[in-house]
């Protein structure tokens, strides 16, 4: 009985101590700016993960991520009428492409009180690019690169509650340590300004459970809810091309949500 709760993996006639593991994410992706600037949708993606970790042995991951689609782009514009200004909604549609890759080290231990649970604190570094084109169908359309190495620390719980079944929370915090964006506007005057951002830390929060359908072989599905806050510019002077006056612009506070479900299939060698 002491060994029921055990991965398969872990009581075959040899470990199995490395897994990958392809999902497929579905999320809804929400953007904010202090600003009046918002982007809300469903996108999809792919996921892939190489895992090593056993039971009292160092802990090596590395995860890539890519998603792509259009959501939904609404703005409150400024205008001016007879009588005298006002603020006109504007919406639109936005592409967006995210990806990132993460590198994370640690080590597992097991709970002599609870030999089916293993915990996992972890260190790690990884790199995001999320590029932007709002309304694209139109003349005044922006193309934007937003970029950031970040940080990660966290802690992951295995727990095999049956002899199949294991479910991994995990939850980690998140810093950017070199952030920048680059606007590089279709007909803007601002075209090819660099804006340098502020760090803000954020969090990821995953749960998924796993069944292993044999010693090799699991399905399995995870919830996944991450926040992205990103510290705004500095005010950029330059001089517009057309008329050679001096103009300035920034790119104000941000928030990034990430909410939804993956699927996917996972093999232990």
């Amino acid at each position: 009985m002491w060994l029921a709760g055990w991965p398969l993996s872990v009581l075959a006639d040899e470990p199995l101590l490395d897994s990958l593991t392809v999902e497929f994410l579905y999320t809804h992706f929400h953007y904010s700016e202090e600003a009046p600037d918002r982007e809300d949708g469903w996108l999809p993606g792919v996921a892939g993960t190489y895992v090593h970790q056993g039971p009292n042995r160092l802990y090596l991951r590395f995860r890539g991520e890519y998603s792509s689609g259009s959501v939904t782009y609404s703005e409150d514009v400024p205008a001016k009428t007879s009588q005298g200004s006002i603020i006109r909604p504007f919406s639109d549609f936005s592409d967006a492409t995210i990806w990132s890759v993460e590198a994370n080290v640690g080590w597992t231990w097991t709970v002599p009180q609870a030999p089916s649970l293993w915990v996992t604190p972890f260190l790690g570094i990884g790199y995001r690019q999320w590029e932007r084109t709002t309304a694209p169908n139109l003349q005044l359309g922006n193309e934007e690169l937003y970029r950031w190495i970040f940080l990660t620390g966290g802690l992951r719980l295995d727990y095999a509650f049956a002899l199949r079944f294991r479910f991994a929370p995990e939850a980690a915090g998140k810093i950017p340590v070199i952030v920048n964006e680059m606007q590089h506007s279709q007909t803007s005057s601002i075209q090819g300004q660099t804006f340098d951002l502020h760090s803000q830390p954020g969090f990821i929060v995953r749960l998924p459970l796993f069944y292993d359908w044999t010693d090799r072989w699991s399905f399995m599905t995870s919830f996944v809810w991450e926040q992205i806050y990103i510290g705004g510019s500095k005010r950029n002077f330059y001089h517009v091309p057309s008329t050679g006056a001096l103009a300035d612009a920034y790119e104000p506070n941000s928030r990034t949500e990430t909410l939804g479900m993956t699927f996917g299939v996972q093999y232990r060698f």
